[in-house]
């Protein structure tokens, strides 16, 4: 089963919010990786910020929804 948690651009999403667990921050930080100028999210201290697009992002069991 999904779980749904939906953001909008520019706001922040820490571990605890909403379901966002440690496992989803694991994997977009692997995602993220040592890519150079990714546009969609940036990390911070326990969670990730969403930057200035919308979308879908799936995380394991978890959908992130980002609205304009």
């Amino acid at each position: 089963m999904h779980k749904s948690i939906t953001v909008f651009e520019h706001q922040s999403l820490r571990l605890g919010m909403g379901g966002f667990e440690k496992v989803h921050l694991e994997a977009l930080q692997h995602f993220l990786g040592e890519r150079r100028d990714f546009p969609y999210y940036s990390l911070i201290h326990q969670g990730v910020k969403f930057n200035e697009y919308v979308g879908v992002i799936p995380v394991g069991n978890l959908m992130i929804e980002i609205l304009p």
